[in-house]
């Protein structure tokens, strides 16, 4: 649900707020697409 959610962000601030791994998990993800290196990889 959280990486099917990812472009509604209403459902991930709620998905974020009931469950801490998704909301550590969002938080990895805006890591990642901040870092160009990390992103490249990813792709």
């Amino acid at each position: 649900m959280f990486l099917k959610g990812w472009d509604d962000m209403e459902l991930l601030e709620r998905l974020t707020e009931e469950d801490p791994a998704i909301a550590q998990a969002k938080k990895a993800l805006e890591r990642m697409a901040s870092d160009p290196r990390a992103k490249g990889i990813y792709e």
